[in-house]
């Protein structure tokens, strides 16, 4: 038994730089709410005013059918022949009605920008699906010849533009060019094997984790035959809980199944033990 309790904390601290090795990558970000029409029919700069007041805030907002937001692309160019010194645009993802900000990214624009979809690469957050967002965005110099694209004819049900001039808002006919994206969720299989060695079929030990699932998994797994298998399952205390499939008797597999028995009952990277017979 100390022998296999070696063993088994050996396989844990290997099982843990395995399994960051093996778990399957991220799934990349995907376009969700969008106006992108290029060319823009139109762009307003952040050196507009409205009335007797300087224009502040750029602003659109969405709504999105996602329930994440993973990074923002709004189509910046210049009012003129190209911007003429670096401009540092600050994009705030506030809930609509709150105010609440959510997510928020600098980005540089660099000095001779012409006209481009510009990335805020900001850190995945969750969003509520049908809550209306709004997109501000504000600059560090209004004098720089920065402004933001928008179209007249996109008919975006999820929101509008407007600018924010003194604490005002003043909604637009029109739709800023934006995009917005999320991630996916990938469905697991459950089941495979995630690292370590199976047992010998023909005997002996071997230690080894599966991705997730439930006994039957690890049973089918393991490769060993339900009759005659036996998985060991080392605690926090230190003691191990034993799982024979083969046996009958309900009070011998009681203290494993009790304690999976979560959904899935198996977790990634849980490590077991095992010997076909």
């Amino acid at each position: 038994m100390r022998f296999m309790k070696h063993a088994l904390v050996s396989a844990a601290i290997a099982g843990v730089a395995l399994a960051l090795l093996l778990l399957p990558a991220q799934a990349a970000d995907t376009l969700e709410q969008h106006v992108d029409a290029i060319p823009p029919e139109g762009l307003t700069n952040w050196n507009a005013t409205e009335g007797i007041n300087a224009v502040d805030i750029l602003r659109q907002t969405f709504t999105p059918t996602q329930a994440s937001l993973t990074k923002v692309e709004l189509y910046l160019l210049s009012d003129g022949a190209a911007t003429n010194a670096d401009v540092f645009v600050t994009v705030n993802v506030k809930k609509a009605g709150t105010g609440t900000i959510v997510a928020t990214e600098i980005v540089n624009v660099p000095n001779g920008t012409t006209g481009a979809w510009i990335t805020f690469d900001i850190p995945t957050v969750t969003v509520e699906v049908g809550q209306q967002y709004a997109i501000e965005a504000s600059v560090d110099n209004d004098t720089h010849k920065l402004a933001w694209g928008y179209s007249n004819s996109a008919a975006y049900a999820g929101g509008t533009g407007a600018t924010v001039a003194a604490g005002l808002l003043y909604p637009k006919t029109y739709d800023f060019l934006f995009k917005t994206y999320y991630e996916p969720v990938v469905p697991t299989e459950c089941g495979k094997l995630l690292f370590g060695s199976k047992p010998p079929a023909a005997g002996g030990f071997g230690t080894f984790a599966i991705n997730c699932g439930d006994v039957a998994d690890l049973v089918t797994v393991s490769g060993c035959p339900q009759a005659t298998a036996t998985f060991f399952y080392n605690k926090p205390d230190g003691g191990f809980a034993v799982y024979i499939p083969g046996s009958a008797v309900v009070v011998v597999n009681a203290e494993f199944l009790g304690i999976f028995n979560t959904d899935p009952d198996i977790k990634t990277s849980t490590i077991f033990t095992g010997k076909c017979k």
